[in-house]
């Protein structure tokens, strides 16, 4: 038994968590007075489990107890009587296939196996026996176990998965329906319906248990070549019997939980549902697992049927130069980063000039050091530099930095200074509306402006070479021939 006979951690109902804690330590308590302190240690959820069944089947309920707990020695836990049958019968059980388990271990050539049990289990193992002897119960079954187990295992050719898991079905199957002819068994359990269900009961139990560890095992065991009956003759997973052992795990669990709906308990039958529907998914878990290790190898298999020995060679250097091209390029960039002689590099406009400063943005700054206002949303309504004439007025690169954080949006629009007033939201009337005094050179200011004669009636007051840029100057600048020498010089046609 592995121990896989589990309760929920979160049960909705708080009495089935109750009920399971009193058992537990119930069952503790069992093997501590009946085999000694040491033997607490055999402890684990299937013979809890065991216990359960047992008292489910009685007529009268085991009686109540307290114990101090041995791993915390100032706290009493709530426990059942360990006279009891159930309590009797669980610790007797556990102990039985304890001792079968060394002995069997010992058998195999381990000498650790052979030195702990006459000390550990040989003579609280005959005392288990008498114990189930008063209780009336003989399990033949489980005299030579796991000799039996080893046998159907290394019997030759690998077994079918339900066939391997016979040995350990038929001694559940035995256990449970022993459980039905200790004194004090309800009346309801004494007829031989209710005995072969509760043997099938044990048996689907068993059958489930073994093909749960199988399942949960396949990738260990084909790695260390353990046996395992989802394992072909070779050691790898076979995807023929890994399937059958799932097929019969889950009609196993089926059962199980067929069974223990019907069975006439006459108690905690809410506990025992609980524990059996959470081993259910367990399953489910292992066989999801179980599947996914069979997808895993089988794409391996393809990919090996599919490349040549020289291919996969190829692969693997094809594989190395590009991880040794990567960490190359990386280290250039990243292990050698520029020093602070570094000359800038030139973003100038292009009539001369350092770009970046006139923006007023650090355009030399390290790459990987990008600064939070860099990285910061745009202003409501920034993405059409909606704030760009109040700027205009001041100068053009005041466009740009009155954007803020949306210079990228801005120069998409804009292109260049000379076309601020094409991403101006507000209009061209107020980018060009003083752009004789705000901007040294109109020409540049108004250039892509096609309506910037609209506005500029006194264009020619501060703009020496007004015609370079207006390509429509004389529509809107009446006197432009008064202030600008040689207007027509530059592209004012009709100036």
């Amino acid at each position: 038994m592995f121990g896989t006979l589990k309760p929920p951690r979160c049960g909705r109902l708080p009495v089935v968590q109750q009920s399971y804690r009193r058992f537990y330590c119930g069952t503790c308590q069992g093997l501590g007075a009946h085999f000694g302190l040491a033997r607490r240690a055999l402890l684990s959820h299937d013979a809890v489990f065991m216990a359960i069944v047992v008292d489910a089947v009685q007529a009268h309920a085991a009686a109540p107890s307290r114990c101090r707990c041995p791993m915390m020695p100032t706290v009493f836990r709530a426990t059942l009587a360990p006279d009891s049958v159930a309590m009797r019968y669980a610790a007797a059980l556990q102990m039985l296939l304890a001792d079968q388990w060394l002995a069997d271990r010992g058998a195999d050539g381990q000498w650790a196996a052979r030195v702990v049990r006459p000390w550990f289990s040989d003579g609280p193992a005959r005392r288990a026996s008498a114990h189930l002897a008063d209780l009336g119960v003989d399990l033949p079954a489980l005299s030579g176990f796991e000799a039996r187990q080893i046998a159907v295992e290394r019997g030759g050719s690998v077994p079918r998965p339900e066939v391997a898991a016979t040995p350990t079905a038929a001694v559940l199957a035995m256990a449970f329906e022993a459980a039905a002819s200790v004194p004090g068994t309800a009346r309801p359990f004494l007829t031989p319906h209710a005995q072969a269900g509760l043997a099938e009961f044990g048996a689907s139990m068993g059958t489930a248990i073994y093909l749960l560890d199988a399942l949960e095992d396949l990738e260990a065991d084909a790695r260390t070549r353990d046996f395992n009956p989802c394992l072909d003759s070779d050691g790898d997973p076979c995807p023929g019997r890994t399937q059958q052992a799932i097929s019969a795990l889950r009609g196993a669990c089926v059962a199980a939980i067929d069974a223990c709906a019907h069975l006439p308990w006459a108690r905690h039958q809410a506990v025992l549902t609980a524990v059996v529907r959470r081993f259910g998914a367990r399953c489910e878990a292992a066989v999801s697992k179980a599947e996914a290790v069979l997808v895993t190898k089988s794409n391996a298999l393809v990919l090996a049927r599919l490349r040549t020995p020289s291919q996969r060679m190829w692969a693997r250097a094809s594989a190395a130069v590009s991880m040794t091209w990567a960490w190359g390029v990386s280290w250039v960039v990243y292990a050698a980063p520029a020093g602070p002689d570094t000359p800038e590099p030139d973003v100038g406009s292009e009539g001369g000039g350092d770009f970046g400063a006139d923006l007023g943005l650090d355009v030399g700054s390290d790459p990987g050091s990008t600064g939070e206002a860099e990285l910061a949303e745009p202003q409501a309504g920034c993405s059409a530099c909606d704030d760009c004439g109040p700027q205009c007025e001041t100068g053009c690169g005041g466009c740009f930095t009155g954007c803020g954080s949306a210079f990228a949006d801005c120069m998409g629009s804009c292109g260049e200074c000379a076309a601020c007033p094409g991403a101006c939201g507000r209009g061209t009337e107020d980018c060009c509306g003083g752009c004789g005094q705000g901007c040294g050179d109109c020409a540049q200011c108004t250039h892509g402006c096609d309506a910037c004669g609209d506005s500029c009636n006194g264009c020619g007051q501060g703009c020496d070479g007004c015609g370079q840029g207006c390509s429509g100057c004389g529509q809107g600048c009446g006197d432009c021939g008064q202030g600008c020498n040689g207007c027509g010089q530059g592209g004012c046609q009709g100036c």
